[in-house]
């Protein structure tokens, strides 16, 4: 077997390592490397059939669409393994893709709307507001599409413009989960509409994965060899960096 170097940020090229990268279980569980030798991405990642039954998710590159055709799932005891390989082209070394995973349909819950019927989309969504002007709003979805989807709650003031209110969510019982999130309008003479308010899926835009083509990539040991002797710039780099000989 050809030995190869794994030439990488000393934070590893997991994407899972990367700070921010708290969202659910599915996107946690992504992980991505670029074959240099081949000009191919190959990503994998983990998802529970049970999430499947109830919402299938695409992985996207945000800017671009879909990212890849995924591979027929490897079957484990509480999992299945996905994988999807990309031709790198339209990109360079030095890019970074932003990646998310998309559901196929719509997951969104509005205050004071009715989703009797509907188990997949989050349930029981209720808001108070307090003398002070803080709302204060909860709501249960689904543990095993919480698996597979990060969630946010949305709400828009009379100017129209959308806010979010980061969630914290906890398991009271073992199908579903408890979430809350508290906000304040602003300006207090300008109260919030509550028809307005929803929760919904997490926006791709602002929660994603930054996968950073040159920091996960695998290079033949023939090219660092051509690099390291004949371009100090690129021994510069190297000296920043971690090398994993797999």
């Amino acid at each position: 077997m050809k030995k190869r170097v794994i030439l990488c940020c000393v934070t590893c090229y997991l994407l899972s390592a990367f700070p921010g990268n708290t969202g659910s279980r599915l996107m946690d569980s992504l992980y991505c490397v670029m074959e240099y030798s081949e000009g191919i991405i190959n990503c994998s990642w983990s998802e529970s059939p049970r999430s499947r039954q109830y919402v299938n998710m695409t992985l996207m590159d945000i800017n671009r669409g879909p990212f890849c055709a995924k591979d027929p799932a490897k079957l484990e005891a509480s999992h299945e393994t996905w994988t999807c390989s990309k031709v790198f082209a339209g990109h360079r070394l030095y890019d970074s893709i932003h990646l998310a995973f998309v559901p196929n349909r719509s997951l969104e819950s509005h205050l004071n709307v009715s989703n009797e019927g509907d188990v997949v989309k989050p349930k029981n969504l209720r808001c108070e507001v307090s003398l002070d002007q803080t709302i204060h709003c909860s709501w249960e979805v689904r543990q095993d599409v919480a698996d597979s989807v990060d969630f946010s709650l949305y709400y828009q003031d009379q100017s129209r413009k959308e806010e979010v209110c980061k969630s914290t969510c906890w398991q009271e019982i073992p199908t579903h989960l408890s979430c809350a999130c508290n906000f304040t309008s602003r300006p207090y003479n300008n109260p919030i509409h509550l028809f307005n308010i929803s929760v919904g899926p997490a926006d791709p835009k602002t929660s994603n994965v930054l996968f950073k083509i040159c920091e996960h990539t695998i290079y033949p040991i023939s090219v660092l060899h051509s690099h390291l002797f004949f371009n100090p710039s690129f021994t510069t780099v190297l000296l920043s960096r971690s090398l994993y000989f797999i």
